[in-house]
Parts: C-alpha cells; sequence; structure tokens
C-alpha cells in the first residue's frame, strides 16, 4: 500500500482525530497536490468539509492541543477557526473551558463577535447625514470615509477665487467655535 492511498484510508476512518485528518488532507494537496474539489470527491465529501479542516491547522497550539486530547469537539474547533485573531480564539477558547459552552453557543458567539466586527468601522447614516449637510452648507461635493483608525472628511472646493472664499468662510465659521 503506497503512502497515499494509506492515508487516504485514515481519512476515511471516523475514528481519526479531526486534527489528524487535517494534517493528513494538508499533506494531500501539498505534497500530492490534490486540489480541494478533487480531494472531497474522492473522500465523497463536500469541499467545505477539506477546507473546515484545513482551516483547525490555523488554530493556535492551546486550542489544536484540546482537539487531540478531546477536551474541544471538533464543531468547536471548527466554529473557533472562524475568528481572525489569536486572541479572539484564545478568549472564546477559555470561556469554552471555563462554563463547559456547547458547539451551538460557540457558533452563536462566534458569529455575533463577526457581525460586531462587520459593523465596526462602518459609517452610520448620522455621519452620512452630516456628510450632506456639510455638502448643503458649502455648496460643494464632500465625502467621508474611514481609513484605519481616522476618518477623513473631504470637501471638494473649485480652484478659483469661490473657492477660496468658501474655505475662508468656513475658516471663519470654525474659529467662532
Amino acid at each position: 500500500m503506497n503512502t497515499e492511498t494509506h492515508i487516504l484510508t485514515i481519512l476515511r476512518d471516523p475514528a481519526t482525530n479531526p486534527l489528524r485528518r487535517a494534517v493528513l488532507i494538508s499533506k494531500l494537496v501539498d505534497e500530492h497536490h490534490y486540489s480541494k474539489i478533487e480531494l472531497a470527491h474522492i473522500l465523497k465529501k463536500s469541499p467545505s468539509y477539506i477546507s473546515n479542516h484545513l482551516r483547525l491547522l490555523k488554530l493556535p497550539d492551546a486550542v489544536k492541543d484540546a482537539l487531540i486530547s478531546a477536551i474541544l469537539s471538533e464543531g468547536h474547533g471548527r466554529a473557533l477557526s472562524c475568528l481572525k485573531t489569536e486572541s479572539e480564539i484564545l478568549d472564546v477558547f477559555e470561556e469554552i473551558i471555563r462554563f463547559n459552552l456547547s458547539v451551538r453557543q460557540v457558533e452563536q458567539k462566534v458569529d455575533l463577535l463577526r457581525a460586531e466586527k462587520r459593523e465596526y468601522g462602518k459609517l452610520n447614516d448620522d455621519m452620512k447625514e452630516q456628510t450632506r449637510l456639510i455638502s448643503q452648507a458649502t455648496g460643494t461635493m464632500s465625502s467621508i470615509h474611514r481609513r484605519s483608525n481616522q476618518l477623513v472628511l473631504t470637501i471638494h472646493f473649485p480652484y478659483s477665487i469661490v473657492g477660496f472664499n468658501k474655505i475662508k468662510r468656513i475658516s471663519e465659521i470654525l474659529k467662532k467655535g
């Protein structure tokens, strides 16, 4: 039996630890040049099954150790692997251990964290309305966007005496406070 066949046999065994499965899948992808889709077809699994296992390899060592020792289930690991930063993963991992969270509870917590991150940095309607009011008050086009940890307000003035006078007027208003 060649190495490739041996790996596929181990992968088909439901008793194989999820992290060992992930390592073997990675080996087939990297060393034997299988695509994720080809591998999914051979194993009679979905491509997301392959991707989910490969994501387990990106987890911090403490979480991997918990997966190996069956302190965490594959479902817990899969949910944690959706988080972006190691600190987020370790924070939720600590909560799983401390409060004996179920996979469903972890999935909900991860979804909530990801939703908060998606909302963070989006410009709310009030900021957009203020930008519209600035455009209206100055008679110019203005825009607002987020760059890193700053808001950038851009006001477009015509390159003329009219534009200069508008800038001067705004400057005087800002001085008055």
